[in-house]
């Protein structure tokens, strides 16, 4: 029989399996089905962090509603006005967030819903849009919310004003999200708007390689480690690439 610290190490193993099961294998319902599972066996503390993880899982899982409901219970009150715009409710999210002490997380979610709706009052911060702008593209584009994910990008040279790697980070969400043509368009200004940025070669040669486009995969591969030397993704791939045109001769 387990002591009671045994059965507490036992839990926050399992919670941090139940993690790994959503964030990095992508297994959503295992991942929801054991976070709900050790709600049952766990003490006020853990509740508060599987609750967390459960929130998200059942907001991955598209979920929206029910991810609001848990992030409220947990005091995630911005995270369940995001659920809210992730469902189409507008009014809801901003009545939500206006009751929210400001700060950097609410000021994005107010500038967020003037370019959803093209009207655009506040300017975001660098930071804020370092911090979500790729990631709420993404978000939207997975629920399904185009108008409002073009609503924000067709802001993207305002928001390079700002910070000048937002091409970039438009175009990570349109590629991750599975619109490869329409990332290319925003890595190329974000090339030509910031040159010397290594990584934007690399995501260049992830669209090439995509698209069975060895010859400039490589090339702009070899671009991003002529500015970077020390950026391992790009070399990886350049090895894997030619490893691959070896073993075809």
């Amino acid at each position: 029989m387990m002591n009671g610290v045994d059965n507490e190490n036992n839990i926050i193993k399992k919670i941090f399996e139940a993690r790994k099961e959503l964030l990095v294998n992508k297994n959503i319902s295992k991942a929801i089905i054991d976070l709900t599972a050790l709600l049952q066996i766990s003490d006020v503390e853990n509740i508060y962090i599987i609750k967390s993880i459960l929130a998200l899982a059942y907001m991955e899982n598209k979920d929206y509603s029910k991810a609001a409901e848990i992030f409220n219970q947990v005091n995630g009150y911005y995270q369940a006005g995001f659920c809210e715009l992730l469902q189409g409710n507008i009014d809801k999210a901003k009545e939500i967030w206006e009751k929210l002490p400001e700060n950097s997380i609410v000021q994005w979610g107010t500038s967020l819903l003037g370019f959803i709706i093209l009207d655009a009052k506040l300017s975001p911060s660098f930071l804020q849009i370092r911090n979500y702008l790729e990631c709420d593209i993404a978000y939207l584009i997975k629920a399904d919310k185009l108008n409002y994910a073009e609503n924000l990008i067709a802001y993207s040279e305002f928001l390079a004003s700002i910070h000048p790697e937002a091409y970039k980070f438009i175009g990570k969400a349109l590629f991750n999200t599975g619109y490869p043509n329409l990332a290319m368009n925003y890595y190329n200004k974000g090339k030509d708007f910031i040159p010397n940025d290594a990584e934007i070669y690399y995501l260049i040669a992830q669209y090439f390689y995509g698209q069975n486009s060895l010859p400039e995969a490589k090339q702009s591969l070899k671009k991003c480690l002529s500015l970077n030397k020390s950026y391992v993704p790009a070399k990886e791939l350049l090895e894997f690439i030619e490893t691959k045109a070896r073993f075809k001769k």
